[in-house]
């Protein structure tokens, strides 16, 4: 379920061939073995959990849940992630953008760090002995869509979300549904193997946002529109825009500014 800041709570009805692609492309992409160790950082009702939980688990490593008061002490945080060992942890964004401001050891067993789920402002510092991906993606297409791994730098340039995940097809479109060329903002649409089935007991909210893929030339394939305006960088990533509609987030929660 979404989490209802801007209405009432929709149950988005994720299949399971599409968390099985998820899966199966962080643990392929990741190169997820039985020896690592994962973290359970996002709530459980933080649609984020779920690739907390399975690709490590599906993987046959082993998921730490830190204590509860690491949530205040983020010096805490990076000393417990270095103890225990953990090979991968997903942060959530606004976490992560206050950890990279403070100080990491210089050899720890950590290898990937990824977030997600809001606007990264921030690149992480030279120095750091792990790699940081930014990562974007609605419930609707099962929670990750795109990902990058972001390069140490202090330019102040915003992250790019980066290129889309195995079998996901994005679609960058302008008002009418065309195609805008490269380096010209429009919306995003999502196809692929990661679409849901659509929103539970909710027919007039699917058809505004599912429908049929035309660009997939396969019959029956669907894409979902996103709502989030991007455009394609020179190198192919994609730097986000920001929102089709007037909604921003104040801590997590989406809010119609008209409301």
């Amino acid at each position: 379920y979404t989490s209802g800041s801007t209405g009432r709570p929709k149950g988005v009805e994720v299949e399971h061939h599409s968390l099985t692609n998820l899966v199966c492309v962080y643990r392929a992409w990741l190169g997820l073995t039985p020896d690592d160790r994962g973290t359970v950082m996002a709530n459980m009702a933080f649609d984020a959990s779920i690739i907390d939980l399975w690709p490590v688990l599906c993987a046959g490593g082993t998921v730490l849940v830190p204590p509860k008061e690491l949530g205040l002490d983020l010096d805490g945080l990076i000393q417990w992630l270095a103890a225990e060992g953990v090979t991968y942890s997903f942060i959530p964004t606004a976490l992560l953008e206050i950890l990279l401001t403070r100080p990491w050891p210089r050899k720890m067993a950590l290898r990937f760090l990824c977030t997600g789920g809001d606007t990264l402002h921030v690149q992480p510092p030279p120095g750091l002995s792990f790699q940081v991906i930014n990562a974007y993606g609605p419930t609707e297409n099962t929670v990750i869509s795109t990902w990058t791994v972001l390069a140490p730098g202090t330019d102040g340039k915003r992250p790019p979300i980066g290129r889309p995940l195995g079998n996901v097809k994005i679609y960058v479109l302008d008002e009418e549904g065309r195609p805008v060329a490269p380096g010209e903002e429009g919306e995003l649409y999502l196809g692929g193997e990661q679409v849901a089935r659509g929103y539970l007991n909710r027919p007039e909210l699917n058809s505004a946002g599912f429908m049929p893929d035309r660009f997939a030339g396969t019959l029956g394939a669907r894409m979902y529109r996103t709502g989030d305006w991007v455009r394609r960088l020179p190198d192919g990533e994609l730097d986000f825009v920001g929102r089709r509609d007037r909604q921003v987030q104040i801590r997590g929660r989406r809010v119609e500014l008209g409301e």
